[in-house]
């Protein structure tokens, strides 16, 4: 890689929430979340570092459905 014996680290404040409803033998799930104040750095193998990038909220979704028979 780039740098050899390195170290990457990746930090974020996870934001979640799920709304959820139920349809008798059905339910459904919503997901929202967002990673919030994100950083990335790289150090070498004597813990120096090299590179930090700071990166914008990055959304994410997600959708569960479930059905009984």
């Amino acid at each position: 890689g780039p740098v050899p014996g390195g170290i990457g680290e990746q930090r974020f404040i996870p934001l979640f929430g799920r709304l959820s409803r139920d349809f008798g033998a059905t339910s459904v799930d919503l997901y929202a979340a967002a990673l919030v104040n994100g950083r990335l750095t790289v150090k070498n193998d004597n813990g120096i570092e090299l590179a930090r990038e700071d990166y914008e909220t990055a959304p994410a979704l997600g959708l569960t459905i479930r059905h009984r028979f």
